[in-house]
């Protein structure tokens, strides 16, 4: 408890605490190589996420249960593969913005009441961040869960299944759309995956950190 809190009798519940330990994940467990698609709600407020197979089968899909405009909007987390669905509190895209070449702009939201970014590395989420070979302006992500390689989270255009992407323009193609992945892993737990590709999908960040240096530095 603070100065300023003891001096004016506010009370540590021990919140903090509590939202730190809100999210646990499943253990690494690694398998045959897939490849999966994320996808996220457009032209709504109430942004949702899903993680799909080939086949275009959900295999986790985060809900809003109660939009907010202001503070954290309730989501369900819902992992169709095991069958549980678990809550947590998703707050709104943060952007501070700082003119200084040695400062990098931070873009995050509160997790369970936590920066995403400290709440992945908390979790011993590592992400080395750089652009697809052959397309200078698509960024990709090397992702590491206690120095092990959890997958390759690459960027998309809107339409993510190949069939889909067929039908995109020659612009589209040209430009990816955030919010939209293809992933490349062996990881059977998707728990920390899909909150790690929706750390990316809610935000502007283009590193781990929750900034744009670290693209541009292969950080």
């Amino acid at each position: 408890m603070g100065l300023f809190d003891s001096l004016f009798g506010k009370k540590d519940n021990g919140s903090d605490s509590a939202n730190k330990a809100a999210a646990s994940y499943a253990p690494s467990v690694k398998g045959a190589p897939r490849q999966l698609y994320f996808l996220t709600d457009t032209g709504t407020a109430k942004i949702g996420h899903r993680l799909e197979d080939a086949d275009k089968n959900v295999l986790y899909e985060a809900k809003v249960t109660k939009f907010a405009l202001v503070g954290a909007t309730g989501m369900d987390f819902i992992d169709h593969e095991k069958g549980t669905t678990t809550p947590h509190q998703v707050g709104h895209e943060i952007n501070t913005e700082y003119h200084s070449i040695l400062i990098d702009d931070h873009s995050g939201f509160k997790f369970d009441g936590e920066d995403i970014w400290k709440h992945l590395k908390r979790n011993g989420v590592a992400i080395e961040s750089s652009f697809m070979s052959g397309k200078p302006l698509w960024p990709q992500y090397r992702v590491y869960r206690d120095g092990e390689e959890l997958a390759l989270i690459q960027s998309s255009g809107a339409h993510v299944h190949e069939e889909d992407a067929e039908r995109d323009g020659r612009l589209a193609k040209m430009i990816p759309v955030r919010g939209f992945f293809h992933i490349q892993t062996r990881e059977q737990n998707l728990d920390l995956l899909f909150v790690v590709a929706m750390a990316f999908a809610r935000t502007s960040a283009l590193d781990g950190d929750g900034g744009s240096f670290g693209l541009l530095f292969g950080k």
